[in-house]
C-alpha cells in the first residue's frame, strides 16, 4: 500500500521526494544536506522554460533521465534534472545561463545551474544520442505543463548508454512494465535493442 501511494504521487511530489531520498544518503554518506525541493519551485520551473521559450533561446525542450523516469514508478534519487532541447541563440547555452542569471539569480555548481533549490543540467539535442533526440520529439505534455520522455524512450535510452547504475533501474522497469508491450517493442526494434531488454532478467 505504502509502495502504491509513492508510486501514485504526482510529477511535481515525486521531484520533491527524490531530493529527500538524496538527503538520506548524504545523510548515510556524512555529506551536507541539499536544500529541500517545494512544490512551488516545480511549478516555477515550467514558468522558467516557458520564459526561455517566449526568448527564442530554448525550443523543443523536454525532461528526460532519473527525474522523468520518476513519472513512471516511484521517486528516483537524483539531483540533477535534465533538461533536453534546442538553443537557438548564437551563443547557445551561455546565454541561456547568462539570462537565468540575471532573471533568476541562477548560479552555476559544476555542469548545471542552481535556481532556488533545482539544479538544472541542460543539454544540447545536437550533442544528443539518437534516441534522445527522437525521445524529445515524442516527448508527453503532463497536467502543470511538464514536458517529458515517454517511458518507452527512456528505457532505450538506458540500454543504449548501458551504464552500470541504470541496471537496477531497468530490471525496475521490465517487473513493473509501465507501457504497452507492442509500443514498447515496436520502439526496441526501431533502434535494435530488443535484444539487450529480453536479456534483462525478469
Amino acid at each position: 500500500m505504502k509502495y502504491e501511494s509513492f508510486k501514485n504521487r504526482t510529477f511535481a511530489e515525486k521531484m520533491c521526494d527524490s531530493r529527500i531520498l538524496v538527503n538520506r544518503k548524504r545523510i548515510f554518506d556524512k555529506k551536507p544536506l541539499l536544500e529541500q525541493v517545494n512544490e512551488t519551485d516545480c511549478t516555477r520551473l515550467v514558468t522558467i522554460l516557458a520564459d526561455l521559450e517566449k526568448r527564442g533561446m530554448l525550443a523543443d525542450w523536454a525532461i528526460g533521465g532519473a527525474t522523468a523516469l520518476s513519472n513512471y514508478t516511484v521517486a528516483i534519487p537524483t539531483v540533477g534534472i535534465d533538461i533536453f532541447g534546442h538553443f537557438p541563440a548564437a551563443n547557445g547555452f551561455r546565454a541561456v545561463a547568462a539570462w537565468l542569471t540575471q532573471a533568476y539569480e541562477a548560479i552555476e555548481s559544476d555542469d548545471m545551474l542552481k535556481i532556488g533549490s533545482l539544479y538544472l543540467r541542460f543539454l544540447p539535442l545536437e550533442s544528443a544520442n539518437h534516441v534522445d533526440r527522437e525521445a524529445a520529439v515524442k516527448a508527453v505534455r503532463l497536467a502543470g505543463g511538464f514536458v517529458i520522455f515517454s517511458v518507452e524512450y527512456l528505457i532505450c535510452s538506458m540500454l543504449l548508454t548501458n551504464l552500470k547504475r541504470q541496471y537496477p533501474r531497468l530490471l525496475l522497469m521490465k517487473s513493473e512494465q509501465p507501457c504497452d508491450p507492442a509500443t514498447l517493442l515496436a520502439v526496441l526494434d526501431r533502434f535494435a535493442l530488443r535484444e539487450r531488454w529480453e536479456a534483462l532478467p525478469l
